[in-house]
């Protein structure tokens, strides 16, 4: 009798085990099935469609697993929700066009390319894309600051057409280009980006600070037609050659202490379009030392300190 029970209880216990490795095996299926194109998954109904027409290969509502791995750029348009992309663990390019409050893009860190155009109220943390090298933003709303702080990979910045807050990009160390053009922003600080070249702050808005300090690879910089800068400093640039400030006329004092081979400064729109050498009266031109400065007089009111003991004034 005992040992009856004995077999049944083996018996049950294979059943059981049997049973559970089956049901294990089923759920495991699933899991590793891919992502269900449903509504609860992605409730924009946008989203939703792109995904059903473009990556439904099967035609049966499902994004296979292998699939989801070797997706790498992605384009939308029109989205107002993108809750379900952070399941793109492999995306690497994001072009989005005409989408509203995109907060779950920040949830996507394998980003290296990031394209906002006609998009509203943006407001995610773009400092969690730490793989991001480009951000190019036109037309749009961020109604966030932007602060790319540390990114590592960070290597160009367009901001056109657009409001934004302040911008912040300090420790980026490959960070080549920034062109901000006809949009609205704060402030603009730029610090120790040991290889950008080349900033343009075009026909900007609102903007009363902009300071880059300790870019010692810096070439040139132009500042063009900001009504409300009032701050303006470029200090350790020890590359830059060429600065431009037109158009900016609340500027009273330019900061350049350590800027020890800057050789032009224009300040009026006629010394960019002098095809004589000789006439340089829109723009100072210095030698290759800071001690020994060639003064031409027609930068009004700007007061420009290009060491601890050398200061410029024009009047």
């Amino acid at each position: 009798m005992k040992a009856e029970t004995k077999k049944t209880l083996k018996r049950i216990a294979g059943l059981i085990i049997l049973v559970g490795c089956i049901a294990g095996g089923v759920a495991f299926a699933i899991s590793n099935r891919g992502v269900k194109i449903d509504e609860k998954t992605f409730p924009d109904e946008t989203f939703r469609t792109y995904l059903l027409e473009r990556q439904d290969h099967n035609k049966d509502k499902w994004i296979r697993t292998d699939q989801i791995k070797v997706l790498k750029s992605m384009s939308l348009e029109g989205c107002d929700n993108l809750q379900g992309i952070e399941n793109f663990t492999g995306l690497t390019s994001l072009s989005l066009t005409d989408c509203k409050d995109v907060s779950e893009v920040e949830s996507v860190t394998s980003l290296k390319s990031l394209y906002l155009t006609d998009c509203k109220n943006v407001s995610f943390d773009f400092s969690k894309l730490t793989n991001l090298e480009r951000l190019i933003i036109k037309n749009s709303e961020i109604s966030v600051d932007i602060d790319l702080s540390g990114l590592q990979y960070i290597n160009e910045i367009t901001i056109k057409d657009s409001t934004v807050g302040s911008l912040t990009f300090t420790d980026c160390p490959i960070l080549d280009k920034i062109y901000l053009h006809t949009s609205t922003a704060d402030k603009l600080l730029i610090e120790n980006c040991l290889l950008i070249h080349h900033v343009t702050v075009d026909e900007v808005q609102n903007i009363t600070s902009i300071v880059l300090d300790d870019c010692p690879e810096m070439w040139d910089a132009y500042f063009v037609d900001c009504p409300d800068l009032n701050e303006l400093a470029l200090r350790k640039c020890n590359r830059l050659t060429i600065m431009n400030i037109i158009g900016c006329d609340l500027i009273k004092e330019v900061d350049m202490r350590g800027c020890e081979y800057i050789w032009q400064v224009f300040n009026t729109p006629d010394a960019l379009k002098t095809t004589d050498s000789s006439d340089r009266s829109g723009y100072i031109t210095y030698y290759r030392s800071n001690d020994e400065l060639i003064r031409h007089l027609k930068l009004p009111q700007i007061r420009i300190h290009c060491k601890s003991d050398v200061e410029l004034i024009t009047k």
